[in-house]
């Protein structure tokens, strides 16, 4: 029984080079829903299986002794063989638990500092300019009060031709259109919860990346210059 139980936790780590072909060989669109789908899923058979593994470890206590007889299975082997399992996977859930907590914290604490950069700027059809020399552009998702954005630096402004602003700003409304934002939470969740799937994380951005240029060259007409 542990020996099955082992077997999600090990599987993440084969998905890494399957999401690199996928990202390679399949359009950009299906490669970010199937990747983005098997690491959650994959995410969600480590967090199943690491609590199924805690059990032994909890049920060895009083107040919970009389329970197990409920999971005779996973306890059925050497003793401290059993318990030292479990132990791993208490300590694997609560580290899970804490990358979980402080990348969250972080990602509000970026978004709140993003929010006040722009706080009070022009709006104009979305877009707003912010003044700093860095090129960089990206797209905000809103939320009930709150309407999507595309963040632009005039810095990027200066660097890009009339076209090139065209494609970037195509580029950034297709990222809000398709809510990509939305897929990238999901890997980046599934990357706290087990490491093997921090990788795949990256190809989800990738895939993100490409669908956002597939549709701003359909927009444009040129695919060099969304590329």
């Amino acid at each position: 029984m542990i020996t099955l139980l082992l077997f999600p936790l090990l599987l993440p780590w084969a998905l890494a080079p399957l999401a690199r072909r996928t990202t390679q060989r399949v359009r950009p669109e299906i490669a970010l829903w199937t990747i983005t789908c098997a690491t959650t899923a994959l995410a969600v058979g480590v967090v199943a299986s690491l609590g199924v593994l805690l059990l032994p470890l909890a049920l060895a206590f009083p107040p919970a002794a009389a329970l197990a007889e409920l999971i005779r299975p996973l306890t059925a082997g050497p003793r401290p063989l059993v318990l030292g399992v479990s132990a791993l996977a208490a300590g694997a859930l609560s580290l899970a638990a804490v990358r979980v907590a402080r990348g969250t914290a972080s990602e509000v604490v970026r978004l709140r500092v993003v929010r006040r950069l722009i706080h009070g700027l022009p709006d104009a059809g979305g877009l707003c300019v912010l003044d700093d020399p860095r090129p960089d552009a990206f797209a905000l998702p809103g939320g009930p009060a709150r309407p999507d954005r595309i963040v632009v630096t005039t810095g990027m402004l200066r660097a890009l031709g009339p076209v090139e602003r065209e494609a970037l700003l195509a580029h950034e409304r297709a990222h809000l259109a398709a809510r990509h934002h939305l897929f990238l939470c999901l890997a980046q969740f599934a990357g706290w919860c087990h490491p093997a799937l921090t990788a795949v994380a990256g190809h989800v951005s990738f895939a993100a990346e490409r669908a956002a240029d597939e549709a701003a060259a359909r927009r444009c007409g040129d695919r060099g210059t969304a590329a």
